[in-house]
């Protein structure tokens, strides 16, 4: 097995799918503003991380995407959205509050 961990330089930015200044219960939160870059960050690991994997190790065709919180709504909009990309997935606690749960409505 081997397991890919990312270190995240912003996790909002890059863990959302759609860019929204609105908490649960709709307070704002201007912490928010850069949010939305969910489809780069995917982009990023099916383009170029799982290639530079591949080309360094002798990986097995299955693969897992695993996430909590953000990363988990990520783990989400992958399986809605790039159902192809991975084998599993695992949703720990997935924030579907985000941006008035549009992800939770897509996927329904």
């Amino acid at each position: 097995m081997i397991v890919v961990a990312i270190t995240n330089t912003d996790r909002t930015r890059d863990l959302t799918p759609t860019n929204s200044l609105t908490e649960p219960g709709g307070k704002h939160n201007e912490e928010f503003k850069n949010s939305g870059g969910g489809e780069q960050f995917i982009s990023f690991i099916e383009k170029e991380l799982m290639p530079h994997v591949d080309s360094l190790y002798p990986t097995a065709l299955y693969k897992v995407l695993i996430g909590h919180s953000f990363g988990a709504l990520t783990v989400v909009k992958v399986l809605i959205n790039h159902t192809k990309l991975f084998n599993a997935y695992v949703a720990i606690d997935p924030s579907m509050w985000w941006d008035q749960q549009k992800l939770l409505q897509q996927a329904g």
